[in-house]
């Protein structure tokens, strides 16, 4: 049991250590244009359906 859990921890350490040195390597993860461009549309659409309430409340 304790072997266990040493191992499932030295793998959570080894994933966290491998996904530092990758961030500093490269701060940005590399991803398609299509997806950049998804999440920018995804990120537009919510700022104008909150600017939409902020109008609502405020009239």
């Amino acid at each position: 049991m304790s072997k266990l859990v040493l191992g499932s921890a030295a793998m959570f350490m080894i994933v966290l250590m491998t996904k530092t040195t990758f961030q500093s390597l490269r701060p940005r993860p590399v991803m398609n244009p299509k997806q950049i461009l998804l999440l920018r549309g995804v990120k537009r659409r919510k700022a104008k359906l909150t600017n939409r309430r902020k109008i609502g409340y405020t009239t």
